[in-house]
């Protein structure tokens, strides 16, 4: 009975290749694997068949004698029904092998089994890797496990077809190949981790490459970081705490080393808010200075004691400020600085309107008349009003005269100036609101007024 020569266990490369090179021609040879039609000639095989016969000349010695050649052997009629379906085959894991199983063939002209392999699920593609006279199967495959490109194991794909003694080879199977994948043997797992010390549980590893890991407890001596990791890409964790990462989620809260939610430190919150602390110090946010926009809440700036001298808060909205106890609100100014002549007829010289919240609201209002009128005309007043929507909040007149001087017996009046300005204390409920500046001038020569400011500030103690 033929049998398949052990596998070759020699380690080193060149070796290996050269005793798989022999073993293969043995067996070929052998017909062991491989085409039947292929192996050694033999005595037996030409006395078998007819064609020669063996004769004694010594009690030491034999001959051959030929005889005509019979191209039929020895003329009985063969099978040339194709052998049937296989069944049953099975594939199992071994130790840098795959172990192959079938159901035993149920025809009586049974040669032997061919099996094929391949990397794909494609029979077209697979090759005869063995023939077998019994029912089993191992194919050893160690320097083919680990695929160097993805480097994960290798699995194949196997087919069988049964071979009559009439050399008629059946189907394979099935259409599709049986998958199985190999088990590292000991020497190729530690040969990948190229261990250089082992002392106890401790191994120190030159160069490893762990593909879905279980690691309780690991202790990094310089650095871990991605495969891809360069300036631009990846990310890296170094043993003195540094890290760096492209895109960071955090699920919880982040906080510094130390924080204390009473004295120091700072937290970040997953639902995005943001405590900063300071114990004693300064709290310096940036040189370039920090949108208002992100500091929100009624108590946002609960804990400022004050504003270092020179420092200046740019384009803020403060909903409260407090200043030396009393609290308001700024919610609208207007200042104009150009010129408008006056007349007779009441002229709004200044217009501002904003959205009141209800509380009592101061307004503040200034502006600069300019008059050239003589004492001896008509009274050179002028009137001025602060109204709320239409309704007079304030109401002042005063005569506003030009400034006389003699030259050459003959008075030339000039422009005289008269600042303006006030504070009402208006209260109102809560809503839109309009206030303006009105001003009616008496008197013939010209009066101008520039220079308008119209303020609101809403009183929130």
């Amino acid at each position: 009975m033929k049998s398949s020569i052990p596998p070759i266990t020699v380690k080193d490369p060149n070796e290996r290749r050269l005793l798989t090179a022999i073993k293969e021609a043995v067996e070929v040879g052998k017909g062991i694997i491989g085409n039947p039609l292929d192996r050694n000639l033999t005595v037996r095989d030409l006395v078998d068949s007819g064609l020669a016969t063996v004769g004694i000349v010594s009690s030491q010695k034999k001959y051959i004698s030929g005889s005509d050649l019979n191209p039929t052997g020895s003329g009985e009629e063969q099978d040339l029904t194709a052998p049937p379906t296989p069944s049953g085959l099975t594939a199992f894991k071994g130790a840098a092998s795959i172990f192959l199983t079938w159901d035993k063939p149920n025809f009586g002209s049974f040669a032997h089994a061919n099996i094929y392999r391949s990397t794909t699920d494609n029979f077209s593609n697979a090759a005869v890797i063995s023939n077998v006279l019994g029912l089993t199967h191992a194919d050893y495959v160690p320097y083919e496990v680990i695929d160097e490109e993805t480097g994960q194991i290798r699995g194949y794909y196997y087919w069988l077809t049964f071979v009559s003694e009439a050399g008629k080879e059946g189907p394979p199977n099935a259409a599709s190949g049986v998958y199985q994948e190999p088990v590292q043997d000991g020497d190729e797992v530690f040969k990948r981790l190229s261990v250089n010390l082992l002392v106890g549980d401790t191994a120190n590893f030159v160069t490893s490459n762990i593909n879905d890991a279980s690691i309780t407890s690991a202790k990094i001596a310089q650095i871990i970081k991605s495969d891809n990791y360069d300036a631009d890409n990846g990310w890296s964790i170094n043993k003195d705490g540094t890290a760096v990462f492209n895109n960071a989620i955090i699920r919880g809260t982040a906080q510094s080393q130390g924080y204390s939610t009473a004295t120091k430190g700072w937290q970040l919150n997953s639902d995005g808010s943001f405590t900063l602390r300071s114990d004693g110090g300064d709290i310096v946010l940036s040189t370039a200075g920090v949108p208002m926009g992100a500091i929100t809440g009624a108590g946002s700036l609960a804990y400022l004691n004050s504003i270092t001298s020179g420092t200046y808060i740019k384009n803020g909205i403060l909903d409260t400020l407090h200043l030396a106890g009393q609290a308001v609100s700024i919610p609208s100014g207007k200042y104009t600085s150009g010129s408008i002549t006056l007349s007779s007829t009441t002229k709004t010289v200044q217009s501002l309107t904003y959205t009141s919240t209800g509380a009592p609201t101061a307004v503040f209002f200034s502006l600069l008349v300019r008059s050239n009128d003589s004492d001896t005309l008509s009274p050179p007043t002028i009137n001025v009003k602060i109204t709320r929507d239409g309704s007079t909040k304030y109401d002042y007149t005063f005569h506003a005269y030009g400034r006389k001087t003699i030259d050459e017996g003959s008075d030339t009046w000039h422009y005289n100036y008269y600042p303006v300005s006030g504070c009402i204390l208006d209260n109102a409920g809560s809503g839109s609101r309009t206030y303006k500046i009105e001003i009616t001038k008496g008197g013939s020569n010209n009066k101008i007024v520039t220079k308008r400011a119209l303020i609101a500030l809403e009183l929130k103690k």
